[in-house]
């Protein structure tokens, strides 16, 4: 059944970040209404199975880790990236009967002006660094994804989310993308305490 999980998910992360890459979210005209509502389908989606199939698996596996205080750091760097995508999806009005957002084209300051009010740089820099202060020789492969989304994506002179993405695009690709993060981040995760699990 994870298995099965894994590879749904896994086309779900290709085809999103094949939109990263292509850059085709880069402005509202770039994307049409059906567009925008179709990529707040996989966001709705996306967020039910990192929250109901991943969550579940890592909180009960945490506890018996070979590094219980480093996966939960890690974990809370996934939850910290999940809260801001929701807070985007409340700006959007939440989600529509039809599994999509009330108003996908929303953007504006209002992104932000919530990355901002949440300190998501402060609070990923302290998780990051105590994360990196905890990890063993095991933890490498966790440690080279968790460091390159967090770096790349927010903390670097010139971050993936900087000021005019979270202007410019709409808070449903936001969402999008910010969910994909906490998703490949869980799935490093989860990885690192089965394998780990295995070998003690």
């Amino acid at each position: 059944m994870l298995n099965l999980y894994l590879s749904r998910t896994s086309l779900i992360v290709l085809f999103s970040f094949s939109l990263l890459i292509t850059g085709c979210a880069e402005s509202h005209s770039s994307l049409a209404e059906d567009d925008l509502k179709d990529l707040s389908a996989y966001a709705v989606g996306l967020n039910v199975s990192n929250r109901f199939d991943y969550y579940p698996l890592i909180e009960v596996k945490i506890p018996q880790s070979h590094n219980p205080e480093l996966h939960q750091d890690v974990l809370e760097i996934a939850m910290v990236i999940d809260t801001l995508a929701m807070k985007y999806i409340e700006q959007t009005g939440g989600i529509a009967e039809n599994g999509t957002f009330m108003n996908p084209r929303e953007s504006g300051e209002k992104g932000a002006q919530i990355y901002k009010e949440l300190k998501v740089e402060a609070r990923l820099t302290d998780l990051l660094t105590k994360a990196k202060a905890k990890a063993g020789s095991s933890d490498k492969d966790l440690m080279k994804v968790t460091e390159y989304i967090v770096q790349n994506q927010f903390l670097s002179e010139i971050p993936y989310f900087n000021q005019q993405k979270l202007t410019q695009r709409p808070l449903s690709v936001l969402s999008l993308e910010l969910l994909l993060l906490e998703n490949k981040i869980c799935a490093v995760l989860l990885n690192s305490l089965l394998v780990n699990k295995e070998q003690q």
